[in-house]
């Protein structure tokens, strides 16, 4: 289903290709630079579900059909850009505000928290606790969209140096395993601490801290009852025991 600028359904399809040859002939209709990014935000889930279901839709050069869109839009972009020589667009009725993670082919949302990222600019970088550092944003954690961030929750000290390299790196995800480090989880970790959220509870240990019922506790046992006291003259037992003993056989 293709969607128009103000979300509404401009073409049904029934191939990923035919889609994506609808999708580019709506990009080459746009004809201001504000429609063209709302049309990419309405279609956006659907692009990013091609690119998750169809990993085999690709040219012939290997690029995938949903990379050659965002990168088609882009150019586009900057062509209209250009076009309106820094002229002001005019005002357009603003769609109705869609959270498109509730939407059937969901995105993920993308958290804007500027006090986060502040808090990040204090910690140290996670190899040596090198400072200054940057709030990087960790751009494996949620799918690529069109000139979006992922959330800042997914963002971690990173040093400047480091920074610079890693925007060179082509598989991210890769460069901080050979680092040694769950970038992803030290994101959550801090996320929670910037925020006061507790940290979650190991399932295993809760479940030994927690007595099982069948097993009474120190205070719940009952102490056995004690032994029977001997008695205090045991000759009248020995001397039966000795004359048993000596007794002649009949």
């Amino acid at each position: 289903m293709l969607l128009g600028g103000r979300g509404e359904i401009v073409g049904q399809h029934d191939t990923a290709e035919s889609y994506c040859t609808g999708l580019k002939r709506a990009i080459d209709q746009a004809v201001l630079p504000r429609a063209l990014k709302s049309l990419f935000y309405y279609n956006e889930p659907t692009i990013q579900r091609l690119r998750l279901a169809r990993p085999e839709l690709k040219t012939g050069k290997g690029v995938h059909y949903a990379d050659l869109l965002e990168r088609y839009a882009e150019r586009a972009k900057q062509r209209l850009g250009q076009a309106s020589g820094g002229k002001p667009e005019p005002e357009l009725i603003p769609p109705e505000p869609v959270d498109k993670s509730a939407l059937l082919l969901g995105a993920p949302k993308r958290v804007r928290d500027p006090e986060h990222l502040k808090f990040i600019n204090t910690q140290p970088w996670l190899i040596g606790g090198r400072a200054p550092v940057h709030a990087h944003h960790l751009r494996f954690a949620q799918p690529r969209a069109m000139g979006n961030k992922v959330s800042d929750e997914w963002s971690v000290p990173l040093c400047f140096t480091h920074h610079r390299a890693l925007h060179t790196v082509g598989d991210e995800e890769a460069w901080w395993v050979e680092k040694g480090i769950d970038a992803k989880g030290e994101a959550q970790r801090l996320w929670r601490q910037s925020h006061g959220i507790p940290e979650p509870i190991d399932v295993e240990e809760s479940k030994a801290a927690i007595p099982d019922p069948a097993v009474p506790t120190d205070a719940a046992r009952v102490p056995p009852p004690p032994l029977p006291e001997a008695p205090n003259d045991a000759s009248g037992d020995a001397a039966a025991v000795s004359a048993t003993l000596t007794a002649p056989a009949e």
